[in-house]
């Protein structure tokens, strides 16, 4: 399983100098969100980014180290693809990241899906083994990958079992998002609270390496993708409790009147979502044209809270739970449910924001000890660089 993810994927405001959403790939491959290009990426370089989930990480290192020596540290090449796998998996949470790799020799009509160069003139690719894409995924272990798949991703290589798990992640953050959010809010609260998750507690955001506005700007600069990515989960919360409704205000002769959108039934998303396509011109969920505003509506009651607690990953159910070990994960969610709206709102982000903020600081320490100190310097200055630079404009 292979995908592209980030800002030399994906067009994202004031990432370059020149921003464009309507560049979409429609090859055949599997594409959420609008895909970054030549003249997404501008005046400025930058570096694309992927992740390759492989059977066997150890001999997919000892190949690559023949054919690719040079994008491995020195240190790392003499002690060999065991050692970085023991690496990855014993200090980071099983991912290692070969970066600054350049492009060499390519154009873009050369290389795949046009993600590179363009403007970049490096790329950095994760390898990971399948077994710990998948878990992590439907268990949210660390929520490293699983929270950079909860965003666009655009997809290069499919497996069955990764795109099974890929429903059960994206199903888990839409209910995460929907147990934290108000009774009511805006299509755009939705899209930050989904892209925002795997930054809570993120190590490079407490060290002030991260973009200040990064969320907002993945939210604003993929609206189509995200609707996209989490179209099925929401359409599929439609016959449940949770009671999505939708609601358009419709500009008319200088007024504004408000509309409950129809459904099949009451609190039914897949009506709301045709609804809202028709008014909007658009076959998107959450893509709406211009004078109408969108907001939701949402059950906080318990039989809704049961309802998105099941649709949690089971380690989270147990972190929650008071119950004893060996638990249903039925019971868990039970459980979980009866707490208080807002106590288990807060308990919740707190604990994903535990779990992220270890795997983050793991990650980061084995990145510095299997990258070349020349290349993680580098790295570290390009990141600080862009968070600085975001500390002096506005959104």
């Amino acid at each position: 399983h292979a995908f592209g993810y980030g800002s030399g994927v994906f067009a994202q405001p004031l990432a370059s100098s020149s921003w464009d959403e309507t560049n979409e790939l429609d090859d055949g491959r599997r594409v959420s969100g609008s895909a970054s290009s030549v003249a997404t990426r501008g005046g400025s370089t930058t570096m694309v980014d992927y992740v390759f989930a492989v059977s066997s990480p150890v001999q997919w290192h000892a190949e690559n180290m023949r054919c690719n020596p040079s994008h491995y540290a020195p240190h790392v090449r003499l002690l060999g693809p065991n050692a970085v796998v023991a690496i990855a998996d014993r200090v980071g949470v099983g991912v290692h990241f070969n970066t600054f790799v350049p492009w060499i020799g390519c154009r873009d009509t050369d290389t795949y899906a046009g993600l590179g160069p363009g403007r970049a003139t490096h790329w950095k690719y994760g390898v990971v083994g399948l077994d710990t894409l998948t878990t992590d995924l439907t268990d949210w272990v660390s929520l490293f990958l699983a929270g950079r798949m909860q965003k666009p991703v655009v997809t290069i290589a499919e497996n069955p079992s990764v795109v099974n798990a890929v429903g059960a992640n994206l199903r888990a953050a839409l209910a995460r998002a929907l147990l934290t959010l108000p009774e009511q809010f805006s299509d755009d609260e939705l899209r930050q609270q989904l892209c925002g998750l795997s930054y809570h507690g993120d190590a490079r955001v407490w060290l002030g390496a991260e973009d200040l506005h990064k969320v907002r700007r993945i939210a604003f600069g993929s609206k189509q993708g995200i609707d996209a990515l989490y179209r099925d989960a929401t359409r599929a919360l439609g016959a449940t409790p949770v009671g999505l409704t939708r609601s358009a205000e419709v500009k008319e002769s200088g007024l504004r009147r408000g509309i409950e959108t129809p459904a099949g039934r009451p609190g039914s998303f897949a009506g709301n979502a045709r609804f809202a396509s028709a008014l909007s011109g658009t076959d998107g969920l959450g893509t709406v044209g211009d004078g109408i505003g969108e907001s939701w509506g949402q059950d906080k009651g318990y039989l809704a809270r049961k309802t998105l607690c099941e649709m949690l990953p089971p380690s989270v159910l147990r972190a929650l739970s008071s119950s004893q070990s060996g638990t249903s994960v039925a019971q868990n969610a039970k459980n979980v449910a009866l707490l208080n709206p807002n106590t288990l709102s807060s308990s919740l982000n707190a604990h994903l924001r535990k779990t992220i903020a270890r795997s983050s600081a793991s990650q980061l320490l084995a990145g510095a000890v299997s990258t070349a100190p020349s290349l993680g310097f580098k790295y570290a200055c390009a990141k600080f660089a862009k968070s600085a630079a975001s500390r002096f404009r506005r959104f």
